[in-house]
């Protein structure tokens, strides 16, 4: 069994979908505390909720209003079942397509309502 350092091994690591395509950072780790038992790793979250979460509890709730506000993956972070994780190391390979998930979102509307319209942008 391979040993892992979450933190240190997968925490803010570049996310890669099956085709190597960029999906953003590992934002958040998500652990299943059971009762009677070792806590289970369930999934990795994407999102800027998430980022903010981890400066301050406030400033997370207000990145998950506006979130909500803009439509914007209704303020909640994308999460990836730890099962979906095909290997980590420089990037955290994950088998999923980029395109068929949420996750590019906040990006994708900061192109069309902000750099889009900066004038020589396109």
């Amino acid at each position: 069994m391979k040993k892992i350092h979450l933190i240190c091994d997968v925490l803010d690591d570049q996310l890669v979908d099956r085709c190597k395509r960029p999906m953003g950072k590992v934002d958040g780790i998500v652990v299943v505390l059971r009762k009677d038992k070792p806590p289970r790793l369930a999934y990795l979250e994407a999102g800027l909720g998430t980022v903010a979460h981890r400066v301050s509890t406030r400033l997370g709730k207000l990145a998950e209003r506006i979130g909500r506000k803009w439509g914007v993956r209704h303020g909640k972070p994308f999460r990836i079942p730890w099962d979906k994780v095909r290997d980590y190391g420089i990037d955290v390979e994950v088998d999923i397509d980029v395109d068929e998930t949420p996750v590019m979102d906040w990006e994708k509307w900061l192109n069309k309502k902000i750099i889009g319209r900066i004038p020589g942008s396109g």
